[in-house]
């Protein structure tokens, strides 16, 4: 494999490393975002009221 090729496969496991930081955050932010509605909807299920 040339230099080129090296390039190449480096950039793709840099690429996929992001890639698996990004689910890491988003695996951590979406039971907060949940959280978040779940209150959201008591709070208009009160208005309701």
């Amino acid at each position: 494999m040339g230099r080129l090729g090296v390039a190449v496969c480096c950039e793709v496991i840099a690429e996929i490393g992001a890639i698996f930081d990004f689910r890491e955050i988003q695996m951590e932010h979406n039971p907060k975002t949940g959280q978040a509605l779940e209150r959201i909807e008591a709070k208009i299920d009160m208005l309701q009221l």
